[in-house]
Order: structure tokens, then C-alpha cells, then sequence
């Protein structure tokens, strides 16, 4: 036997001979041996999860958002159409929650259906582990009154204490302080009928009751059961110590509300911790067993979202300063203040203010936003429509009309009444606009102008062709008296355009002979020379 046989014998060996492992300590293997196997990708898909179970969706299946990445057929009916708006909402918030989701979906494939399970699964694994997780936190914490003293808790202590061991025995309708709370509201514990009603075998409350642990003070109003609705102290209570585990809020370190990047609380939140809180006082054994939780948390959200906006507006402002006061006091607004409305009001003001009154009892700055205001929306006129009492300095002076009881009276008998203070001489720089008329006959005039120069250059062009042609006329018949004479030099360089061209040094030496050597009367260069004959 070899070696290697002799090392698989002896670890077969050990195994069968192995004490069986208790139920906790398997639990733990797979938690260890799920987290060891997941990836980068897997990792990032589960902490997903976990924020989707707190912040917008604790029940369902995460492969209905995620399908939304490709293009699915949808259903015709309304129903479907909502759905498909919901899941396609709730993807567009996984994406910016989690940028990596679309790379991993962002792939070619074939079986596209395939990788939506997959994804789906891991990210319901993590919603999975939020719940399981927050609900343990739970426990601990309401039997451990979440950590408070004595005075910093209104109700005190439980009496008798509460034990998570044995919590199927002793809470829920089994304790004292904890069976009014779960009492759903209409019903009254101190009624032998209701409470016999509660505690018969197989009997569930309807999902769409609610609790007087979700009340401020633990005690709703019957007359008016939106009072302190969702404002309860252990709700809170829950809410930090499920985000931040401890319950007085003060952030530090790297907390659940840091992790998944929590900065406000939301309505889903809010639900989700009550449907928790909801299981966690009771002495039911699982959360998904008799009574409907996923019923129950989703007629919480729904209910809210048909709730008067701002109720809900004031619910969550609220629940910001319990959970997150930090935040919220860098959110808050010091002073509500708009100096732009403040302008419009002024401006306003001034203007309604400026029509009432007068023009003599007006000062010269208001005037002049007046007139000002009143060239800017009346249209443009004719000159002639205008009567404008204007100086050489382009000034405005309007005369100014003052009464004999504000000028006083030359009699000393009179008692004038007191006369107010002459005002200064209203005085308007006007920018004189020019009239339709002129800027048409400005116009015309320039237009006129143009055509004449235009005419004038047509008729010196046409003067220096006349000139040019008589000029060649003259030439041509000098040419014919004599035709000895020198060729102008515009004539020289010209040639037909079948005939070579020539060479600059060949033009110069043509031009050096002839200026050198002046033709003779009777040489025989300037004839034409014989064509020579075939031998």
C-alpha cells in the first residue's frame, strides 16, 4: 500500500469515528463555509440584500426587479403593468445602490433567465440573513430593555423579566405587560371575551389590525387614531438599535446605517421594524408561520402612501430626529426666508402705490422708475404722435403746479394750512428714439446713395475700356505706316497658346541681342528663310 492509500485510509478512519456535531455547531460550519465560497460579486449581491430588506422590500423575490435588465415580455392587464413599474422602479434603485449589479448583468449570454436566478439568489440569501440577523438583535434587546436605565425609560422595566430562552412560554399573550400591547386596537384585554378570543387555540388576528405598541405612549386614541400613529417608543427604540445597536442614536464606528448607507428613514423602514417588533413581543416560533407578516408589512406600506403627504412629510421629519439627528440638523432650514419673493412684494407694493397717488405728490426718483417703467411697456409710436418739451441739453422739464395754500398767502389774517415742502423740479434724461419716417428716409437716402456710386464706378470701368481700345486702335495703325517699329512689351511677351513657351534665360537673351544689335534696314535676319528641299 502506498503511501498516499495509507493517508486516505487513516482520514477515512477518523471520519467514521468522528462524535457527531451538534445542530449549532453545523450551523455555524455553513455559515463559515457559505461565506468562505462567496465571491466579490456574490459579497456585493448580499450586503444588497440586506439593504433591501431594511430600506425598501422585506418579503419577495429579488428575480423580478432584476429581470427588468432585459426586455421580458409583460402582461397586458393593469395589474401586470403595475407590477412591471414597481420591479422596474426597484431596479433602477438596486443599480444605484449597488453600481456593480449591471456589470454582472451586462454580459451576452444565452440563457439570460439563468443568470436572473442567479442573481436573484444571492441577493435573497442576503435579505434572508438581514432579517434573521435584525430579529435575533431583537430579541436581545426588548429582554434586555435595549440597554436603558431606569430613568431613561418612561414604562420601567418587564415584570417579570423576559428570557429569549424561553420565549414561547412566557411572552406574547403569556406576560403581563406585553399582551395589552399586542391586543389589536378595538379590542380591550381587560375583557374576558376579547382576551378569551385572543388566546384560543388557532386563532389569528387579520393582518390589517394594528397594535397600541405602535402609538406614542403605548395607548391609542379612539377618537382620533392618527395621533401618534407609528410614533411609538419601542419602535424607535428598535430603529437604533437594529441600525446603530445601541439605542440612544449616537453614531460610531462602522454600523449598520453606515454599511448600507442609510441617511434617512423611509417608510419601508419603518414597516419593516414594525413587522419585526410585531413578531418579536408575540410567542410565535417563526415569522412566516400563523400570522401573515408579508401580509402585514406590505397593508403598512400601502396605507402610508395613501395617507394625507404631509402627515407622512411631518411622520418622517420626525422619525429623521429620532434616528438620525445629526443628519437631520444639517438638513433643517434656520430660517425659512425668500429674498427674491420679498422683492416681487416690494416692487409690487411700490407699483400699486405709484398708481394711487398723484404725479405732484411723487418725488423725481420715482418718476423716473415710472416713466421708465411705462416707455418700456408702451410701443413704439410715431413722431408726430409725440409732443415732447424737450431743451437743447436733451433734458425734460414738465412745469410744476403749486396750489395758494401750499405757495402761502400774502394776507396775515389768513391762517393757511401748514404747506408742504416744495418738492425739486422733476427733471428726465430722455434718449430721443428716432421715428419710423426718419429711419425710412434715412434709409432711402442711403439706398439712393449706394446706387449712385454703384453708377459712377460702371461709368469710370466703361471710360478706361474706351480708353484701352482706342489706345490699341492706334497701335494696330502705327503698326500698318510702319512696321519697323518696336513692339510695345505687352505685345513682345504675348504669344498664341500652341506656341512653346520659352524659357526665362531664352527671353532674356532674345531681349539683350536685340537691345545690343539693332536690326540693319537691309539685313537678311529679318527675312524668312527657304524651306530646305528633299534630297
Amino acid at each position: 500500500m502506498s503511501d498516499n492509500e495509507t493517508d486516505a485510509g487513516s482520514t477515512r478512519s477518523s471520519r467514521s469515528t468522528r462524535a457527531p456535531r451538534s445542530p449549532k455547531a453545523k450551523a455555524l460550519s455553513k455559515d463559515h463555509h457559505r461565506s468562505r465560497q462567496r465571491d466579490k460579486a456574490e459579497s456585493e449581491n448580499a450586503s444588497l440584500g440586506r439593504a433591501l430588506a431594511r430600506l425598501r422590500q422585506m418579503f419577495g423575490s429579488a428575480k423580478d426587479p432584476v429581470s427588468k435588465a432585459f426586455e421580458f415580455s409583460v402582461g397586458s392587464s393593469a395589474a401586470d403593468k403595475e407590477t412591471h413599474r414597481q420591479n422596474l422602479e426597484l431596479y433602477e434603485w438596486m443599480i444605484e445602490q449597488s453600481p456593480s449589479l449591471e456589470d454582472q448583468l451586462d454580459v451576452q449570454t444565452r440563457d439570460p433567465w439563468k443568470l436572473v436566478k442567479t442573481v436573484g439568489r444571492e441577493i435573497d440569501e442576503g435579505r434572508n440573513e438581514a432579517r434573521n440577523s435584525d430579529t435575533a438583535a431583537l430579541k436581545k434587546g426588548v429582554s434586555a430593555d435595549f440597554d436603558l436605565l431606569d430613568d431613561e425609560d418612561d414604562f420601567g422595566r418587564w415584570n417579570p423579566g423576559l428570557n429569549v430562552k424561553r420565549r414561547s412560554e412566557s411572552w406574547g399573550y403569556h406576560h403581563p405587560q406585553l399582551a395589552p400591547l399586542l391586543t389589536p386596537i378595538g379590542m380591550d384585554w381587560e375583557n374576558d371575551k376579547d382576551r378569551d378570543k385572543l388566546l384560543s387555540a388557532g386563532g389569528i388576528v387579520d393582518y390589517r389590525c394594528w397594535y397600541p405598541f405602535m402609538y406614542k405612549g403605548r395607548v391609542a386614541d379612539s377618537k382620533d387614531l392618527t395621533k401618534g400613529l407609528l410614533r411609538g417608543d419601542l419602535l424607535v427604540k428598535a430603529t437604533n438599535y437594529v441600525l446603530h445597536r445601541r439605542p440612544d442614536a449616537q453614531q460610531g464606528g462602522r454600523n449598520v446605517a453606515t454599511i448600507i448607507g442609510a441617511t434617512q428613514v423611509t417608510i419601508e423602514l419603518i414597516a419593516y421594524i414594525t413587522t419585526l417588533m410585531r413578531f418579536v413581543l408575540s410567542s410565535e416560533p417563526r415569522i412566516d408561520g400563523g400570522f401573515d407578516s408579508y401580509a402585514f408589512y406590505s397593508h403598512i406600506v400601502s396605507s402610508m402612501r395613501e395617507m394625507d403627504l404631509g402627515w407622512v412629510e411631518d411622520l418622517l421629519g420626525w422619525w429623521d430626529n429620532q434616528v438620525f439627528p445629526e443628519q437631520h440638523k444639517s438638513r433643517s432650514t434656520i430660517f425659512p426666508g425668500d429674498t427674491f419673493a420679498s422683492i416681487k412684494r416690494q416692487v409690487q407694493r411700490a407699483r400699486s402705490h405709484e398708481q394711487q397717488e398723484s404725479p405732484g405728490d411723487v418725488d423725481g426718483d420715482e418718476i423716473h422708475s415710472t416713466a421708465q417703467q411705462q416707455d418700456r411697456q408702451e410701443p413704439m409710436q410715431a413722431s408726430t404722435s409725440r409732443k415732447r418739451n424737450t431743451t437743447a441739453a436733451g433734458f425734460e422739464r414738465e412745469p410744476r403746479v403749486l396750489s395758494e395754500e401750499a405757495a402761502g398767502s400774502d394776507n396775515e389774517n389768513d391762517q393757511p394750512r401748514p404747506a408742504k415742502a416744495a418738492k425739486p423740479a422733476r427733471i428726465k434724461l430722455r434718449i430721443q428714439e428716432p421715428d419710423e419716417e426718419d429711419d425710412e428716409r434715412d434709409g432711402e437716402r442711403d439706398g439712393e446713395e449706394d446706387h449712385e456710386r454703384e453708377r459712377q464706378r460702371l461709368r469710370e470701368r466703361e471710360r478706361e475700356r474706351e480708353k484701352e481700345k482706342e489706345k490699341e486702335k492706334r497701335e494696330r495703325e502705327r503698326k500698318r505706316e510702319d512696321p519697323r517699329a518696336p513692339v510695345r512689351r505687352s505685345q513682345r511677351n504675348t504669344r498664341s497658346p500652341s506656341a512653346p513657351r520659352r524659357s526665362p534665360s531664352q527671353d532674356h537673351s532674345s531681349e539683350s541681342i536685340r537691345v545690343s544689335q539693332p536690326r540693319a534696314k537691309n539685313s537678311t535676319a529679318n527675312k524668312p528663310k527657304a524651306p530646305e528641299k528633299r534630297r
